[in-house]
């Protein structure tokens, strides 16, 4: 039996770290040393290669956006990636990271929302592009 979070647990703590995202997106120092941080550790942790690309993705297109490319994406969708990423990064959330084999199990799926959100986003824009 494990431990699960439902999309309404992880949307809350989406919410709960969206401040922090957004104070960090206006400091362009402190979010290349933010990310450069949490690469490390991606490195260090063991979980589902899968969840730790779509992690590498996320921050791949949050560096973009910062540095003024795919400006395709809201600053809230991007604001949203970050906050999952602010919430992996964190050891001691809903479900300890420490915990074997469940420990991030929580933090993959705020980031699968943040992902779901930001790709939807994207599909409906290019959708848009494609109609005119």
């Amino acid at each position: 039996m494990g431990i699960t979070i439902g999309a309404k647990q992880a949307k809350q703590m989406l919410e709960a770290a969206a401040e922090p995202a957004r104070v960090l997106m206006r400091d362009p120092e402190q979010l290349k040393a933010f990310l450069e941080q949490l690469e490390g550790y991606l490195g260090e942790i063991s979980a589902d290669p899968d969840a730790k690309e779509k992690a590498a993705h996320a921050m791949t297109v949050v560096r973009a956006w910062s540095a003024g490319e795919r400006r395709e994406a809201s600053r809230e969708s991007v604001t949203q990636l970050l906050a999952a990423l602010i919430y992996l990064e964190e050891r001691k959330d809903l479900i300890p990271d420490m915990l074997p084999s469940i420990g991030l199990s929580d933090d993959f799926t705020v980031l699968k929302i943040a992902m779901d959100q930001y790709e939807a986003e994207r599909q409906a824009d290019h959708g848009a592009i494609s109609d005119v």
